[in-house]
């Protein structure tokens, strides 16, 4: 078995971003994986698995895994959680039986507790990544570890940001697990160690969850401290809206020829720090459902549900602001229809009319 390697070009999915060389992940599948003091010793089975006990229920699981390597058998075994504790050691039995082929016609899972089966002979490993070079609107600076939790998808994976000089971001898949149990077991929050320099602040996590904050969590171990002189003197620049009038409807008409209906706020925007004088604005806040269509894939985030658009005092002085703001929604929104070479279909369905705009022909 050899390994392979496979190359996605984003540029030419998502389209060419300014300033930007190369936009590349890459996927080294097929990796023989690194086990010698298991070949040498034999694996060291334990109970692996996941126990999440809520108000409502409990879902927990298990299966069996290799203590050293985190390589599991196949099939994986399917054991009853009320007789093994997670990071039990495993004395068996294993089945000698591979796993059922795959088919449309392949019979229902058998009912725990199910038998795990032998050990991989070549186990594998895929590592992946992605390389950017040039993306000008990625500005930070730094560099991130984490360790992963028990139902992570990646166990390792770290990423050095070099601001506009582009990106680099590696994992490891399943390989890792060893340490990942080590570090980090029994838990469903990953763990990072990051360094990071962006908007005018210094920004670092020790050992800190990836995707959770509370008020307890001290400075040390998740905080920033700003070194833009400009902001420790007159202060962050804030951002404040105060809604004018009431909502209105409008239609924003794309190029392609199809409308879509959106919800309209006036809005008074102020920007200003701590210090010195503030500058007023007119801004308008929409929304729209379904939502304005800017990509050719069913992923999220294809339609754009709603964003905000600045407008002159003369159209709010002459009344005619949600005019001009239909018409710049429709122009943001045909540049991320270049931006993402939007394909979409030849016609549309079109909302029907209000009765203000019906017309009778006799």
């Amino acid at each position: 078995m050899s390994a392979r390697l496979h190359i996605v070009d984003h540029e030419k999915i998502d389209g060419h971003e300014a300033g930007t060389l190369v936009n590349r992940s890459f996927y080294l599948n097929d990796m023989p994986r690194l086990i010698l003091l298991c070949r040498i010793f034999g694996h060291r089975p334990v109970v692996d698995g996941y126990d999440t006990t809520t108000a409502m229920a409990r879902s927990a699981a298990r299966w069996v895994a290799c203590g050293r390597c985190g390589v599991r058998p196949s099939p994986q075994g399917d054991l009853d959680p009320d007789q093994w504790r997670l990071g039990q050691r495993y004395p068996g039995p294993f089945s000698d039986a591979a796993p059922p082929t795959k088919t449309d016609a392949a019979p229902a899972p058998p009912a725990r507790p199910q038998t795990p089966g032998p050990w991989p002979t070549q186990p594998t490993v895929t590592f992946s990544g992605q390389l950017v070079i040039g993306r000008s609107t990625y500005r930070t600076l730094g560099a991130t570890l984490k360790v992963g939790n028990d139902g992570s998808e990646n166990a390792l994976a770290c990423s050095l940001r070099l601001g506009r000089l582009g990106a680099l971001y590696l994992s490891s898949g399943d390989y890792g697990r060893r340490i990942q149990r080590r570090l980090n077991a029994g838990t469903y929050e990953s763990r990072v160690i990051e360094v990071a320099a962006h908007d005018g602040s210094l920004w670092w996590k020790l050992w800190a969850p990836r995707d959770s904050w509370t008020k307890g969590t001290p400075r040390w171990m998740d905080g920033n401290t700003v070194l833009n002189p400009i902001d420790r003197w007159l202060g962050p620049v804030r951002y404040s809206y105060e809604d004018v009038g009431p909502k209105r409807p409008g239609r924003v008409v794309m190029p392609e020829g199809d409308v879509h209906e959106v919800t309209l706020q006036l809005q008074r925007q102020r920007k200003g720090r701590r210090r010195g004088r503030s500058v007023e604005s007119w801004t308008v806040d929409w929304t729209s459902s379904p939502g304005i269509p800017t990509r050719n894939h069913s992923w999220k985030g294809d339609e754009v549900l709603g964003s905000g658009t600045d407008v002159s005092d003369a159209a709010v002085d002459a009344g005619r602001w949600a005019e001009e703001a239909c018409a710049r929604i429709a122009a943001a929104m045909s540049r991320d229809r270049s931006h993402h070479r939007w394909r979409g279909p030849s016609t549309f369905p079109q909302p029907e009319p209000e009765p203000d705009f019906d017309v009778e022909v006799s």
